[in-house]
């Protein structure tokens, strides 16, 4: 999960996080104030959730995050490339 997504969905972003590595211009040294309390939930983990979500769909997406494993398919790229949240 990217520290973004983490960010969004947790309302934090763990000091410990892979993607907090490579910070040169010294952006994230204070990643204990990337928080916040606003209870968003991923529009895509509710449509897995939901009851009249076809088997197909389903095995479509991350048991783990819930997600989708892409939001982009095309010739040259597979991948994630939106999230979209509510509350």
């Amino acid at each position: 999960m990217h520290s973004g997504h983490s960010l969004l969905t947790k309302g934090y972003v763990n000091s410990g996080h892979r993607d907090l590595n490579y910070d040169p211009d010294g952006v994230l040294q204070l990643v204990e104030k990337f928080q916040h309390t606003t209870p968003l939930v991923s529009s895509y983990s509710s449509y897995y959730r939901c009851n009249v979500a076809q088997e197909i769909f389903l095995r479509k997406m991350d048991v783990g995050t819930r997600e989708s494993h892409f939001t982009n398919l095309s010739y040259e790229f597979q991948g994630k490339l939106d999230y979209m949240f509510h509350t």
